[in-house]
């Protein structure tokens, strides 16, 4: 394992983005202790959520957009290398903030390494099952952390509580992504680049936000899947 984990840090210690929280190297320790030497941040969006709990002072809505979308930013660069990337393991503990608030991925590939790094709650239904992963794992675990990020209510296996949560999300527009990011078949979730599209949207559109009557449908123009804006029908 300690090779392998070595590999891996040489690995993401050669990928340059500026959501992405930058590995410089490792260093050996005694007992043959593998150290990853990183970048150093101001805290975790885990912290803030914690914090904003425990003092009613919440992220605003604005807040919350940037942050996700320096999410997406970082997952597309990933998925979008010639040799493709999965983070595996996205969750708020491990989305890292600057001092002003800019969102930064860290802890890059452990979870493929090693199952006891993996925190169930947060782990996809086919990461569950042991099956391949591919960019739709992270856009899962993305989409829960999202809804976890707009709700401020923790994420947990618990049966029910995903779909209690992904409920919670107020802003429809914001619903419509999160729930197309968190199908149980991998295979119908949208992508990265779709969901930072909708975001992207959100944020400079501000006439949306209160339209409960615009959803988002996934659709294909010339074999590319791509999120588009339509009316909400009756039969909805």
């Amino acid at each position: 394992m300690g090779s392998l984990f070595q590999s891996e840090i040489v690995r993401c210690a050669k990928l340059h983005h500026e959501h992405i929280a930058h590995v410089y190297g490792f260093n050996r320790v005694k007992n043959g202790v593998t150290i990853a030497i990183m970048e150093v941040l101001q805290g975790s969006l885990s912290d803030v959520l914690l914090a904003a709990q425990s003092c009613g002072q919440y992220l605003t809505l604005r807040e919350q957009l940037d942050i996700t979308q320096d999410c997406l930013e970082g997952l597309n660069y990933l998925h979008q290398l010639p040799h493709q990337v999965c983070h595996c393991d996205i969750r708020p503990t491990n989305i890292l903030l600057t001092a002003d608030m800019k969102a930064k991925l860290s802890d890059l590939g452990e979870a493929r390494l090693t199952d006891q790094v993996l925190v169930r709650d947060y782990v996809s239904p086919e990461r569950g099952e042991h099956r391949p992963l591919t960019p739709a794992t992270d856009v899962f675990s993305m989409g829960l952390t999202m809804c976890e990020l707009f709700t401020g209510i923790k994420a947990t296996y618990k049966l029910g509580t995903r779909e209690a949560l992904l409920k919670a999300v107020e802003h429809s527009v914001l619903y419509d992504i999160c729930s197309q990011m968190m199908f149980r078949t991998y295979t119908m979730r949208i992508s990265v680049v779709d969901a930072l599209r909708g975001v992207e949207h959100v944020m400079d559109t501000p006439d949306y936000w209160n339209c409960p009557s615009k959803r988002f449908v996934k659709g294909k123009v010339n074999g590319a899947v791509q999120v588009t804006l339509i009316d909400k029908p009756d039969a909805w």
